[in-house]
């Protein structure tokens, strides 16, 4: 009765959820003889918690932790929602909301919501970025920056463009590009074992385009996907098959993996939600180094707290 001797609800509803203690009261019904008044069984609190650790993410709880990215994008994952969630367990990625959090944030803004499962480029792009470049193509994507307002492959931004802040971005004149731009790429190839130059790795001309970024978070690299290729004991590397890191959707998604757990990317995750801890995961995935300048920052920080409001359990 609440105050003023009124039903707080009606007798109809009363008896019927008195019917509903009783049909969930059943332990006196049990004529369990050889149990001791005394006994142990699942505490309901713990039995929960436990349960809470279940990282498998069913298709409501997919689309509710996507409900800041756009329709097609919530529709593309929810495609690809059953290898996701085999990677996702594979590499102890989904014990935790917060690591959960942070791998969809990151995939979601390197991939356009699961629309790309490659990186987008041609030959020339992929050659002058991740094999070889001259002086002179150097100069030539220096000149297409300023002529599209946009930031050089290195992060950097061009001497001649407006810089705004209140983060602006380092800036670097046309003759140092074409000076410095060279050796970056002849030190990232070596890195990578791509191209004549490391030959003695096995690499060979056309590894740029031919190791190009691929999986949701793009392999990159004659290095990485021959150590993929070790790992899975499946050939990635001889054409045309590096193309089965994108045309596979358990292959797109178990690279991502492979990638997110050989950078030990949990351990970054798992320093929490703040701006420093997105910025580090992210510079990893987009830079492959944690103090890197990553593209993006803001959308993929924005992403990271939409999700992360979602599925954090103790928000």
């Amino acid at each position: 009765m609440s105050e003023g001797d009124e039903p707080i609800i009606s007798a109809q509803a009363q008896e019927k959820l008195k019917l509903h203690y009783e049909a969930l009261a059943f332990w006196e019904d049990m004529d369990l003889k050889d149990i001791n008044p005394e006994h142990w069984h699942f505490p309901p609190k713990e039995f929960v918690r436990v349960f809470r650790k279940c990282g498998w993410l069913s298709s409501n709880e997919l689309i509710r932790a996507l409900v800041k990215a756009p329709e097609p994008g919530r529709q593309r994952a929810e495609e690809l929602r059953v290898p996701m969630n085999k990677m996702l367990s594979k590499y102890i990625i989904n014990t935790s909301s917060i690591r959960i959090s942070h791998f969809l944030a990151q995939v979601g803004i390197e991939t356009g919501w699961w629309e790309y499962r490659q990186e987008i480029g041609g030959p020339r792009y992929f050659r002058t970025m991740y094999e070889v470049i001259t002086p002179t193509e150097a100069g030539e994507d220096y000149d297409t920056a300023i002529a599209r307002e946009r930031n050089l492959p290195t992060g950097r931004r061009p001497i001649e463009l407006p810089n705004p802040g209140p983060n602006p971005r380092p800036t670097i004149t046309r003759e140092n590009y074409m000076a410095s731009r060279p050796n970056q790429i002849a030190v990232k190839a070596a890195g990578m074992d791509n191209g004549v130059a490391n030959a003695l790795a096995g690499g060979m001309v056309g590894d740029g385009d031919r190791f190009h970024g691929r999986g949701f978070l793009q392999i990159t690299g004659r290095r990485n996907y021959k150590n993929y290729e070790q790992y899975r004991a499946r050939n990635f590397t001889i054409d045309p098959n590096p193309n089965l890191l994108a045309t596979d959707d358990y292959n797109a998604c178990d690279a991502s993996g492979f990638y997110w757990a050989r950078e030990k990317i949990n351990r970054r995750a798992d320093e929490g939600s703040t701006q420093t801890a997105s910025r580090v995961v992210g510079a990893i995935i987009n830079r492959g180094n944690p103090n890197g300048i990553l593209s993006h920052n803001n959308e993929r920080r924005q992403a990271f707290e939409a999700i992360w409001s979602v599925l954090n359990d103790e928000a």
